[in-house]
């Protein structure tokens, strides 16, 4: 027969290893969170300011492609998203299509400022 002890220790271990786990998963998804948004920040510098819908765009598709594991730079941010409209099950704001998220991300891409023609 097992001891009460024993049984409540067994338990009490469960608990705190389960608690620690729950906090190791915040830490990381908080850091890839903190990561996700740098490098969108180096695109759209502007990101927080930007309308609600165009934020929760950004941020499914970097969701989608994983953005904080690419290298700081635009080019690489802009590809990672690219990717993500195309992804086999993207994360799109709430009503929109995928047809609907690549024109808006499209749009909200910056041009470059044209120079005048000597």
């Amino acid at each position: 027969m097992l001891d009460t002890r024993r049984v409540i220790s067994l338990f009490v271990g469960l608990v705190l290893i389960a608690g620690l786990g729950i906090s190791i998963g915040r830490l990381a998804g908080k850091s890839d969170g903190i990561a996700s948004r740098q490098r969108l920040e180096i695109v759209w510098p502007d990101l927080m300011q930007m309308r609600d819908q165009d934020r929760a765009l950004l941020a499914g598709l970097a969701l989608t492609c994983h953005v904080q594991d690419r290298t700081k730079d635009q080019a690489a941010v802009l590809e990672c998203l690219h990717e993500a409209v195309e992804d086999e099950h993207p994360r799109l704001p709430y009503g929109m299509d995928r047809k609907q998220a690549r024109d808006r991300l499209n749009q909200l891409i910056p041009q470059p400022p044209r120079t005048k023609a000597a």
